[in-house]
């Protein structure tokens, strides 16, 4: 019979590859270096082939090495991904979902979701992490979260989602600016008086994706992180900025004498948000069920 690696090496190959350095992927699994050193030996010679490149004390991957790492992840995340599907057999809609979801989104749609979930599934616990979608994706990668809740367009590579619902841009500005923008085309709005948040936040690539304008132009250079601050700045220095219908309709515009239209020009412009999931995880009836649940709730 084929002599196959084992699961704990592989985890140990993974390790190693994170670390860089035996003692501290050793202490990362909670073993001795020379425990792992020898699983690696072990390993390399089930496989046939150096994974490392090794002189004296240092050492590095080969490129078989760097290739067998890939598919040792996605062995560990299959296997994980079992484990998870026996657990929560016949008890999908009960216990603990951790969900990660972007700040853009999250603040309007929480108290929604969580509710129609409670309501339909009162023993399923919904754990929120507001993070970016970086941040979220990574966490989705490594495990961390069940699922996230974002915007498109995203590049999402290896992984499933359901889009639930279209959430088209409005502009936003006080309303003795609105002459400047309605009725206009986007390249005759005055220069750098759009305001977005900073690039870290996929809100300002989705605009400028859907948004025909040049953003040397017509972005101000100004930045923030967060929405609030940005509608600060939009009212005290009497520019705009764009906004999507899900923030509008939860009254993020309230009390700030700011109005907000879809321009003619702009009709086609919208994100989508989406579900997704680690292709991998076996329990999509779950999670498409969640996303019917998650769409009606926000609307």
């Amino acid at each position: 019979m084929k002599r196959l690696p084992t699961l704990k090496q592989l985890t140990y190959l993974l390790a190693l590859h994170e670390h860089q350095h035996f003692g501290r992927a050793a202490k990362a699994c909670f073993v001795e270096q020379p425990t792992l050193s020898t699983a690696i030996v072990d390993l390399e010679e089930s496989l046939g082939v150096s994974l490392l490149e090794r002189e004296h004390k240092v050492f590095q991957f080969t490129s078989i090495g760097e290739e067998v790492v890939k598919q040792a992840y996605e062995v560990i995340n299959q296997a994980a991904s079992l484990v998870d599907y026996v657990k929560a057999y016949g008890h999908w809609m009960q216990g603990d979902l951790h969900l990660a979801c972007i700040p853009t989104i999250a603040p309007f749609v929480m108290v929604d979701i969580i509710a129609a979930l409670q309501q339909v599934y009162p023993q399923l616990n919904i754990i929120w992490h507001e993070e970016t979608t970086v941040n979220s994706l990574t966490l989705l990668k490594n495990r961390e979260v069940d699922f996230v809740l974002l915007a498109l367009p995203y590049a999402l590579d290896g992984i499933n989602f359901s889009i639930l619902k279209s959430d088209p841009f409005y502009l936003v500005c006080a309303k003795d600016k609105m002459y400047l923008y309605d009725e206009k085309e986007v390249y005759s709005w005055p220069k750098e008086s759009i305001i977005l948040l900073n690039e870290v936040n996929c809100l300002s690539d989705q605009i400028m994706h859907a948004c025909p304008f040049e953003k040397e132009n017509t972005v101000d250079p100004i930045r923030t992180v967060s929405l609030y601050t940005l509608l600060q700045l939009v009212k005290g220095q009497k520019k705009a900025t764009l906004l999507p219908e899900i923030a509008i309709q939860k009254g993020i515009l309230d009390g700030l004498g700011l109005v907000h239209k879809r321009l003619p020009c702009l009709m086609s412009a919208k994100r989508e948000i989406a579900l997704v999931w680690r292709k991998s995880d076996k329990r999509n009836e779950l999670f498409t069920e969640l996303g019917g649940l998650i769409s009606g709730s926000i609307g």
